[in-house]
């Protein structure tokens, strides 16, 4: 894999006043072909093209000439589109166009002469250049086929088109082919009078024009020590010479070396670290050298960063940009990190760079130490509560090629002695595409990945769902920082929401987590903390793990819970005095009515319950335990089920509701259904299901009186013919 930011590749555009060019073609911007000499929006292509020895001569070429490349005009602006590995082949032809014989076939590369074989980006309107490595030495008799191939295996967006036109004759003269997986060289092509516009160049009389950078790209940082230069080839050049060399203090790696006719340099020892390089390539040929040419730069890796990674793979991990939501863990090994005495200060992945991902960006990343080495199976997820919450926001995943770089809000202690498990939830609703992913280095027989991804549920890093297991982790660097010789106080979150609560019914347990990211030990006491507001007795917490000494990269967990003894939102603030400074908890809870009770408390979509919509009709039965309702001398008189919203359901509301009494905990086979003589209807009629999410209500026709020594059982039978989209939210 490139372990450094490919920003560009480039065609060389020149001024066509240093060479003799013979144009055929004089389509303009109306008249505009993506078929020849390639299609962008495929994988691979080829295209076989002829120009007469008669429209040759018409543009002015007349008698054996050598030619050294040639020009096509793009019509549109591509930025910086990239293809790799494109191929030009030339040979003489006595057929007219591609009318008769195998016309329509690949041609095979019998008789052909490879001219041109390189990495190409496409910048711009305008005539854009094939310098050829090998001269074409044309008999100035026959005709010329020229064979376009494109073997760069990738495709993306703002592709150039180029503007064609139509032989005098009207005959065919243009055959092309594209396909994705492969290399369509056994599929027919199709025929077309759409032939590029071209400029065919046959010399330079004036010293060559500068080059262009292909890697490493300018600016970037993080560059490897040992480090392999490319540049374009530049129409003209015999040969090329390079400049490397560092300022501050001032080092000279290269000075007008003369490479040759070469278009790459790899230096003969490793760059140091850390370090600011500058580098500059001179063409030359017997006019002299090249003027103006450009000075580029580039940063070397720091001492303090780590690279762990080398494949190239899509395992959907860190993120999956084909689905709305992703939570992923992955395990970094000890053996893999060795930094000791430092803090992660920032963290990169590798992007395959072939879309922007503005509907994968919302990350939220946590860290944290393990003595795991890899997942064991689909529920095997580092505990949150072992999490610590080091980065928060959006983040930038450009339509490039490179390391997406994540500065961390809260920098982690890393202790040197355990692995390290890194955590991404990403948020954003919508997807991204199919074919943009994050570089990934396979693991086999050893699980380092766990992930969920889904396009409705996004899920709680607190409480994840069960997940795949990847034998694999994300590509990333790791940069290091020194730690400070002071205690740093951390705490998350800021918020904290119980929900929807019955009445006189403890919450589940949230976490209050407290870390210490510095240097020095942080010691943190049970009378530090507080509960203030409006309703402190309806929250508490538990100190039972205080007073505690954190050291370097350590936390602890402060559980908070909220028991509710009145209807409507309920508030308090929970506050952490630290070292004269105040951190403070925003706690909030809704209490039902004390006539209501709320079972469940999840966000599940999947098992289709009390009803499915996307099927025309529907029976279910659902046990809700005695200890989950425990309400004496009651009759139930409303029932109500939780909405998506994401239709109106018009035909799905058609309802009959049966309630009865059971001693099943569970349903213990598919076939074990209560008989309707153990129920009895509490109500028949239509319940509205409207695009939007919310409880819905269903008032029953004839109250059930729940003995409240027994279980409960609803059945809900739906009889409207034809299907709707939405769901129930399931636990």
């Amino acid at each position: 894999m490139k372990k450094y930011l490919l920003l560009a590749l480039s065609l060389v555009l020149i001024s066509l006043a240093v060479a003799e060019t013979y144009t055929i073609g004089t389509g303009t911007g109306t008249f505009t072909t993506q078929n020849i000499p390639f299609h962008g929006n495929f994988d691979y292509g080829w295209s076989k093209v002829i120009w007469t020895k008669q429209e040759i001569n018409t543009a002015g070429l007349v008698g054996a000439s050598s030619i050294i490349g040639l020009g096509l005009e793009v019509n549109n602006s591509p930025d910086n589109y990239v293809k790799e590995d494109q191929r030009i082949y030339a040979r003489h032809t006595d057929d007219m166009d591609y009318s008769s014989g195998d016309y329509l076939a690949y041609p095979g590369l019998d008789g052909f002469q490879l001219v041109y074989q390189d990495d190409v980006i496409y910048n711009d309107s305008g005539w854009h250049v094939y310098p050829f490595s090998n001269t074409f030495q044309w008999n100035g008799n026959q005709n010329i086929e020229f064979l376009f191939e494109n073997h760069s295996g990738a495709r993306q967006s703002g592709h150039p088109v180029f503007r064609y036109s139509f032989p005098d004759d009207f005959g065919y003269r243009a055959v092309f082919k594209y396909a994705n997986t492969t290399f369509p060289s056994s599929e027919n092509g199709a025929s077309t009078l759409f032939r590029s516009n071209v400029q065919i160049i046959t010399s330079v009389s004036t010293p060559p024009g500068a080059p262009l950078y292909l890697r490493p790209a300018n600016g970037i940082i993080y560059a490897p020590l040992e480090l392999t230069f490319n540049w374009t080839s530049v129409l003209g050049a015999e040969g090329y010479k390079i400049s490397l060399w560092s300022e501050d203090p001032a080092q000279s790696v290269e000075e007008h070396t003369d490479l040759g006719d070469v278009t790459s340099y790899t230096t003969a020892a490793p760059l140091e670290n850390g370090r600011t390089y500058f580098w500059q390539v001179v063409p030359y040929n017997e006019y002299g050298d090249a003027e103006d040419c450009p000075v580029w730069s580039f940063t070397t890796l720091p001492t303090t960063l780590v690279t762990i990674g080398d494949g190239n793979v899509d395992n959907k991990l860190p993120i999956n940009p084909w689905y709305g939501y992703t939570y992923s863990q992955s395990i970094y090994l000890q053996s893999e990190l060795n930094m000791a005495d430092q803090r992660i200060v920032r963290l990169s992945y590798y992007w395959n760079g072939e879309s922007e991902g503005y509907n994968s960006n919302d990350w939220t990343i946590y860290m944290g130490h393990t003595d795991e080495e890899g997942f064991s199976g689909s529920s095997s997820w580092i505990p949150h509560a072992e999490l610590i919450e080091v980065f928060r926001g959006e983040i930038y995943i450009p339509e490039a090629e490179g390391w997406v770089i994540i500065e961390l809000d809260a920098p982690f202690v890393y202790n040197n002695s355990q692995n390290l498990v890194i955590a991404v939830d990403e948020n954003m609703p919508g997807y991204t595409n199919n074919v943009s992913f994050f570089y990934t280095t396979p693991t086999p027989g050893m699980n380092r990945s766990i992930t969920y991804f889904n396009d409705s549920l996004n899920p709680n890093p607190a409480d994840p769902p069960s997940g795949t297991i990847k034998a694999a982790y994300p590509n990333v660097l790791v940069e290091f920082g020194e730690l400070p010789d002071y205690p740093i106080f951390i705490y998350t979150p800021e918020n904290m929401d119980f929900g929807t609560l019955t009445q006189n019914r403890p919450s589940k347990w949230q976490n209050v987590i407290v870390s210490n990211i510095g240097g020095a030990v942080l010691q943190l006491k049970a009378d530090d903390i507080e509960i203030f507001g409006d309703n402190t007795d309806m929250f508490e917490y538990d100190t039972s793990k205080l007073p505690v000494l954190l050291m370097p990269g350590r936390s602890v967990s402060i559980p908070v819970r909220a028991t509710l003894s009145a209807e409507g939102e309920k508030t308090a603030t929970l506050r952490i005095n630290h070292e004269g400074e105040e951190y403070d908890v925003a706690l909030s809870a809704l209490g039902l009515p004390a006539d209501v009770v709320l079972i469940g408390d999840g966000d599940d979509t999947a098992p289709g319950m009390p009803i499915f919509p996307a099927y025309a009709y529907n029976y279910s039965q659902t046990i809700y335990l005695q200890n989950e309702i425990d309400v004496p001398n009651q009759v139930i008189e409303t029932i109500s089920y939780y909405w998506n919203g994401l239709s109106n359901a018009i035909n799905s509301k058609d309802w009959t509701v049966y309630m009865g009494h059971t001693d099943l905990n569970v349903f213990p086979n598919a076939n074990s259904w209560l008989s309707m003589t153990d129920l009895l209807p509490v109500f028949s009629g239509e319940v509205e299901l409207p695009a939007v999410a919310g409880w819905i209500d269903i008032p029953l026709t004839y109250p059930f009186s729940y003995n409240n020594v027994q279980n409960l059982i609803i059945a809900v039978e739906e009889n409207t013919p034809g299907a709707s989209s939405g769901n129930f939210i399931n636990t």
